[in-house]
């Protein structure tokens, strides 16, 4: 899912003609605008279009959501062996910023001293919550939103989407092509009666309501400006901050 990417992949195209591919990156920006997608697709690049990867290393948090240090641990085994299908062993430690502090530390070990045969990928969405030394470490590649233009001429030439609707999706996703599939999947946004709007019972649910309610407030931004703004700095705050699903529900919605 390499949409609006051709920067990007530019810059990978010239490393790997000058042969400076190798070490660690952190790719960093909003989440679901393709960071992930595009590390998988440089690893499947180098094992020559693979359909399944055998030297990459998919990293992601735990039950808990959290990045551990057996993780860490994994990471460092892996890279020992030497690459037989590639010229990289390559690891993508997806929601890099959900490492703990014993993680970061070990994988900064690693970062200072990879092995030449090893190409790592952090992908985070806030970096300002990972170790700034180890964040020194890693050479940064900032995505940016993608172009409307690009996600609305990608729905519909590859998920057959009709003109208005691809273009609704497009102007209501935040340039994120992973919301946009989301959008695709439950159909036509729409918001729900607020008395309907408390009920979560999972995750998703709870997802899905926030999807909605940005939309909403963004669909009208000028008028909704400092409700937005309010809306995401609570959502922010309550990933870092708050376990309890039911207060967390309620902070969001502003009610008691």
């Amino acid at each position: 899912m390499l949409i609006g990417r051709e920067y990007e992949k530019r810059i990978f195209d010239n490393l790997r003609s000058r042969d400076r591919f190798s070490g660690a990156f952190l790719f960093f920006g909003d989440k679901g605008v393709g960071k992930f997608s595009f590390a998988e697709e440089l690893a499947r690049e180098l094992e020559g279009g693979a359909r399944t990867l055998s030297e990459c290393l998919i990293v992601r948090p735990d039950e808990k959501g959290t990045i551990g240090i057996d993780r860490a641990r994994d990471i460092k085994l892996f890279l020992a062996s030497h690459p037989a299908n590639s010229s990289r062993r390559v690891v993508i430690v997806d929601d890099a910023d959900r490492m703990t502090e014993a993680a970061e530390s070990a994988v900064l070990k690693i970062t200072e001293e990879p092995p030449e045969d090893a190409l790592i990928f952090f992908i985070a969405s806030d970096i300002d919550v990972l170790m700034p030394t180890l964040v020194s470490r890693l050479k940064k590649v900032y995505f940016p939103a993608v172009r409307a233009d690009n996600i609305r001429g990608w729905l519909i030439s590859e998920h057959g989407v009709t003109e208005d609707a691809a273009t609704e999706i497009a102007s209501s996703c935040f340039g994120r092509p992973e919301f946009a599939l989301e959008l695709l999947g439950e159909g036509k946004p729409k918001r729900k009666k607020a008395k309907e709007d408390f009920k979560f019972e999972t995750d998703e649910e709870y997802r899905a309501f926030v999807r909605r309610s940005m939309v909403s407030l963004y669909n009208d931004k000028e008028s909704n400006f400092d409700g937005l703004r309010e809306f995401c700095r609570r959502i922010a705050a309550n990933g870092r901050f708050n376990t309890n699903k039911k207060l967390q529900f309620q902070t969001v919605k502003w009610t008691h």
